[in-house]
């Protein structure tokens, strides 16, 4: 049998002849710490829980109120207890039964059947330590994955013009400082969704590769088949992360469609693709509305200048409850400074007469 790594511990009440022989059997296979009382144990097992924790009791011992605590330590740091003991009919020690950690042995057993138990049961936390870590270096590997599809399909997405890639940048932060304030005022939002939205925000507009530069780049407004044309990038968008999910079963490119859908959607229901309306439009959609409009926005464009952060932000208020969530507008003024300065911070320039 292979060599164990996992710690025990045993108490030596008195000597007991038994435990000693015990020590010796294990010791070439597993590190074994000794403690001599159970303010010892305490102390051990609070600092660095073993594996399994081998202690021999009296009805005296057990009146000792410190050996709830010990217990109650092993019961909540995964510890096995291997209780020995000549009798457990006494009040005192059918207390014993409410510790789930604790597995009493008659001390009548025979030390070969103790050591066959306790090898076994530190061969079990071996393996599930073992699938633990596999867990985690495939989660890490899975998560990496995850980042690695996300830039590539963001680079993809900036590739189309040089405008893009700004408006990617800073909408993922405003997105990002939405849902720091959202979390901030106690609002209610799963952390893992939260997360999932700023991770995938610069995808919300992937669906755009499939729209032509002409459309694009048209330095004049669209007609109105050319403008049916680009709202098509949110169905596209929707449909190129989910076929991700779909082959992954991924939650977060499903967080990521979700975005691409529905971040043209309206609260007065006037939106697109879908016209839903209200808290129909899922949070990620709503949050990204805002960012969105706000870069569009402040931003130059081939037919119009960016508007100052001001302006910007007067439009976005009159819009409360028409275009957007009023309580995400009401957030997004107290927090409206951070969108002035990363809107600042990651353009080329300043706007003509900003500070």
């Amino acid at each position: 049998m292979e060599t164990l790594s996992q710690s025990g511990i045993l108490v030596q009440s008195g000597g007991i002849p038994f435990l000693r022989e015990l020590y010796s059997r294990l010791l070439s296979r597993v590190q074994i710490r000794i403690c001599a009382t159970p303010e010892e144990a305490r102390r051990i097992i609070s600092q660095s829980p073993p594996a399994v924790f081998v202690c021999a009791l009296t009805c005296e011992d057990f009146q000792n109120g410190i050996f709830t605590q010990v217990f109650n330590l092993c019961h909540f740091s995964g510890t096995q207890v291997f209780l020995l003991a000549e009798r457990f009919e006494s009040a005192d020690f059918r207390r014993v039964f409410d510790f789930p950690a604790v597995l009493c042995v008659p001390k009548s057993v025979s030390i070969d059947s103790l050591t066959t138990r306790i090898e076994e049961l530190l061969c079990e936390r071996e393996k599930t330590e073992r699938l633990r870590k596999e867990l985690k270096k495939s989660n890490d590997h899975s998560a990496n994955f995850r980042r690695t599809v996300i830039s590539t399909l963001t680079l993809i997405t900036e590739f189309r013009d040089s405008d893009t890639a700004g408006h990617v940048k800073r909408t993922t932060l405003y997105v990002s400082a939405l849902i720091d304030a959202y979390i901030t005022k106690g609002y209610g939002i799963d952390p893992v969704y939260a997360e999932n939205i700023k991770k995938t925000a610069s995808l919300h507009d992937i669906g755009k590769v499939t729209v032509s530069d002409i459309l694009l780049k048209k330095p004049g407004k669209f007609t109105f088949n050319e403008y049916e044309l680009t709202k098509l990038h949110t169905v596209y968008g929707n449909k190129i992360l989910n076929n991700i999910v779909s082959e992954a079963a991924d939650p977060m490119f499903r967080v990521a469609a979700e975005i691409a859908y529905t971040h043209h959607e309206r609260w007065d229901g006037k939106g697109y693709p879908n016209g839903v309306s209200g808290e129909q439009i899922p949070l990620s959609g709503r949050i990204m509305a805002i960012a969105d409009v706000y870069d569009a926005l402040r931003s130059d464009r081939v037919y119009k200048k960016g508007f100052s952060h001001k302006k910007t932000t007067g439009i976005i208020m009159e819009d409360k409850e028409t275009a957007f969530d009023p309580r995400l507008v009401d957030l997004f003024f107290e927090i409206n400074e951070q969108f002035h300065d990363i809107s600042v911070r990651f353009r080329l320039m300043k706007l003509p007469g900003e500070k």
